[in-house]
């Protein structure tokens, strides 16, 4: 779920140190609404811009993980039919549904080392392909986890969505899946990291 709402006088910073108190009341029902029903989800905020003296935010209630979306699709489900299909073949696909979360972000870099191996860099589409995901904003938010632990960098930032950031391995990056070797699963990953 996304909205867009008018905000007065924060920044962002200060949005983000107390999401719910700036957030749509929409969006926070739903997301109560969801607690009662035993689904976890989470409201962030997207992009923020100053237009003509006004602020606009724009916000995103999202539901994780397999399980929370499993009670999603068995309890409220979508009305529109190829949406249905999408959750079906994103919960089919789902890699980790109750992994640790350094098991998804070794998963995660796996699949960016093979696309750093193949093509130089990785980006969202890219990965999405690679990991065979029904959705590329999954892979948008391994990209983000990974940078976050500083085991990628952006080597270009695209404005248009056509053209997407596009990342390569740190040091860092590479020896974190050094360090877990044992764990590789990807045979080229496997043998670039022997190589070094």
């Amino acid at each position: 779920m996304k909205q867009t709402i008018n905000i007065e006088n924060a920044t962002k910073e200060q949005i983000k140190e107390n999401i719910e108190n700036h957030a749509p009341l929409s969006l926070i029902g739903l997301k109560n609404l969801l607690f009662s029903l035993n689904i976890t989800s989470k409201i962030s905020l997207g992009a923020y811009r100053i237009h003509k003296g006004k602020i606009k935010t724009d916000w995103e209630l999202s539901v994780y993980g397999k399980e929370n979306l499993e009670k999603f699709q068995n309890l409220i489900s979508f009305d529109v039919f190829y949406k249905n299909e999408l959750l079906s073949r994103c919960l089919s696909s789902y890699k980790f549904p109750s992994a640790a979360r350094n098991q998804r972000i070794l998963y995660a870099l796996q699949y960016a080392a093979s696309l750093e191996l193949k093509n130089g860099f990785v980006d969202k589409f890219s990965m999405a392909e690679e990991t065979k995901r029904a959705l590329w904003r999954t892979c948008s938010y391994y990209l983000i986890d990974l940078k976050k632990r500083g085991f990628v960098e952006a080597i270009n930032k695209q404005k248009s969505k056509n053209k997407p950031w596009r990342y390569r391995i740190t040091q860092k990056g590479w020896v974190f899946l050094k360090d877990n070797s044992e764990f590789i699963f990807l045979e080229a990953v496997r043998n670039s990291i022997k190589d070094t």
